[in-house]
């Protein structure tokens, strides 16, 4: 790949910055017990684990978060809601030789601060290998220096701006989603929907025979994966044209140079490689009402970079757009995409990953109501 993406390594072809922190380009080749066939692609490797951690803190009795408008050079309207921190280890380390990163310290063990959430989650393992964030949320007690890119949000107004197409990041809703129980019981009449949302927060059934699911499948397949020189990846189809590596059927996720100017973040000019997604992607999640309380039918889903061979996603999960004609498509797509549309109750476009992945085509969610 040309200047501007990153130099290649001698020998390898691998696409890594010069410091060999940040993340790097590698070929990946796998097969399974239902598929042993060995594929080659290209993937993000990056093993330091992210900190995706938001701030938050009462006024008037009103939690609010403190929210960062942040510009990524994936996306495609330049700034997203992002957490208050979202950054790497070389981040933290200032590789970059650039501004350290805005309010890092108010996530490190120190006083007056009370932790409601901390987790760690994995990241979209088709396109990257192994990669892992680790999700806080910090209530503190003390106020923060005023800083142009951030303001204080309620969840309520958070949750308007997810209606949205592009405004909230992947990151954002990947920390809120792991907020403790705040729905509230109440008596009073409500529509139904709504109703039933409320009364899955307080399901009696056990997460271990939930789980146990999800442990049969992690401990009965095999999942083979070998890290391989970039090279690899043109002797199985893939081929470099110009500033991008792409695969010649059309399919795949190709890579691409950039070139980025982003006065706000901690250097204002940079190159990288970017993923580039030939068409949009789709999330849906299929929901239903059981006994009253509202369900969710969630997939134990394998993908190439997957650390644990199978982790809970969504009914539907495509990053590309399924071609017609290319055979039986997965599980639940044609009943997502035939929905009537009464049916589907959230719909937006959403960025999936500005740092590493060009949102000229971002990725769908759903979420739609199955019929009784």
């Amino acid at each position: 790949m040309p200047a501007g993406g990153g130099p290649c390594e001698d020998g390898t072809g691998n696409l890594r910055h010069e410091t060999g922190r940040f993340f790097s380009v590698e070929g990946l080749r796998t097969s399974s017990d239902l598929d042993p066939v060995d594929r080659i692609q290209p993937i993000i490797v990056q093993p330091e684990v992210g900190l995706l951690g938001i701030l938050a803190r009462e006024f008037d009795g009103v939690l609010h978060f403190l929210m960062q408008a942040k510009p990524e050079p994936g996306n495609v309207n330049g700034l997203q809601l992002s957490p208050t921190v979202q950054a790497t280890r070389s981040n933290f380390d200032e590789v970059h030789r650039g501004r350290s990163t805005p309010f890092l310290d108010r996530f490190i063990q120190r006083p007056g601060r009370r932790v409601l959430v901390d987790a760690i989650q994995s990241e979209q393992a088709d396109w990257f290998l192994h990669k892992r964030n680790r999700n806080m949320v910090v209530e503190i007690d003390s106020g923060v220096a005023e800083h142009c890119s951030f303001r204080w949000l309620t969840l309520g107004q958070i949750r308007r701006l997810l209606l949205r197409d592009d405004l909230v990041n992947m990151d954002t809703r990947s920390v809120l989603a792991c907020l403790p129980n705040c729905a509230r019981r109440t008596r009073r009449r409500r529509r139904r929907f709504p109703a039933a949302l409320r009364r899955s927060f307080y399901g009696e059934t056990e997460l271990n025979a939930i789980t146990g699911c999800l442990i049969d499948v992690q401990a009965l397949r095999v999942l083979r994966q070998q890290k391989v020189p970039l090279n690899q990846v043109y002797e199985d189809g893939w081929q470099r044209i110009g500033a991008t590596i792409r695969h010649r059927s059309g399919e795949g996720l190709p890579i691409m140079a950039v070139e980025v100017t982003a006065e706000q973040r901690e250097v204002a000019s940079w190159t990288q490689p970017l993923l580039a997604p030939v068409s949009q992607g789709l999330m849906a999640l299929v929901v239903r009402r059981i006994n009253g309380a509202l369900h969710a039918l969630v997939a134990a889903r394998s993908d190439v970079g997957t650390l644990n061979f199978a982790e809970f996603g969504p009914t539907v999960q495509l990053r590309s757009a399924w071609p017609r004609g290319k055979g039986n498509p997965p599980p639940y797509l044609e009943y997502v995409q035939s929905a009537a549309p009464g049916r589907v109750r959230y719909d937006a476009v959403a960025l999936v990953r500005g740092w590493a992945l060009l949102s000229t085509r971002a990725t769908g969610s759903q979420v739609v109501e199955a019929g009784p």
